[in-house]
């Protein structure tokens, strides 16, 4: 898995410069959106997921950059920081944001479904959280995490399980109070389906690549080395060694084929074969 291959390594602080990371960048625009709904609520009615708005599609996007509280902002932040660091490092940025928009989206639709008509509002990045939740479970199934309360030790896959299976109980049995269960497992959901289509371009590719949607060039396969009878004769071609030796001077001798450094060997044979003589 992805744990085990060399790029798992996070480089040293001076080789990642000022750059801010996609999660930074994604904590940074939640803050901000959250300080702006502070300053002005109105705001949530153009934003906030509902499902008394058809047509208004950008709110399957933008509910994901708002919240309703500090504490809720808080502990999405958090799960956002915590998935999505280990995330980011072998993922890269743009899939953080792809995964991260993709999750609350298919989120949000699981949500409209259940609630199309309804004046209930959803907002938050907890659809998003899980998507990045479930990524990382599959990414790293063995990374211990350390629970406060309980305090246990737990892989990532089981306490993703445990979690996703908690919503379902959740959602079956009428427990709302005030959190859109759907929506976190519609997240949870796409993360699985981002995983899934990551992993399934990395196998017909021969191996894990940073642009997965971009299928990857087919190698060449190496030319077979010519054989030659040294007791044949060898006719200099005189225009044609020219040739073979502007390329190797332009482009160094490792980008002549390997017929061209098969005439070369030739070349020089003959020639110290015939100053022997």
């Amino acid at each position: 898995m992805f744990s085990d291959r060399d790029y798992y390594r996070r480089q040293p602080s001076f080789q990642r410069g000022w750059h801010f990371s996609a999660i930074t960048s994604l904590i940074l625009i939640n803050c901000a959106c959250f300080l702006l709904s502070s300053i002005n609520p109105r705001i949530l009615n153009w934003t906030a997921l509902t499902g008394q708005a058809p047509g208004q599609i950008w709110r399957l996007v933008t509910y994901q950059f708002f919240h309703a509280s500090f504490g809720h902002i808080f502990w999405n932040m958090y799960g956002l920081w915590l998935f999505g660091s280990m995330l980011e490092r072998v993922l890269g940025k743009t899939r953080i944001y792809v995964l991260y928009l993709f999750s609350g989206v298919i989120g949000g639709l699981c949500f409209l479904l259940a609630n199309w008509g309804s004046p209930a509002g959803c907002i938050g990045a907890s659809g998003a959280e899980f998507g990045l939740m479930v990524a990382a479970a599959v990414a790293f199934p063995k990374v211990d995490f350390f629970l406060i309360f309980p305090p246990v030790r737990l892989k990532l896959w089981v306490l993703a399980a445990v979690w996703c299976g908690l919503e379902v109980a959740y959602q079956l049995g009428g427990v709302q109070g005030g959190v859109a269960h759907l929506a976190h497992l519609g997240g949870a959901l796409g993360g699985l389906l981002f995983m899934k289509r990551l992993l399934d371009a990395s196998r017909r590719n021969g191996g894990f690549q940073r642009n997965f949607w971009q299928r990857r060039p087919q190698p060449q396969r190496p030319e077979p080395e010519p054989s030659y009878d040294p007791s044949a004769p060898f006719v200099f071609d005189q225009t044609e060694l020219n040739r073979i030796l502007d390329k190797m001077s332009r482009q160094g001798y490792d980008q002549l084929t390997s017929v061209e450094k098969m005439t070369l060997k030739r070349a020089a044979d003959e020639l110290k074969k015939r100053r022997e003589e």
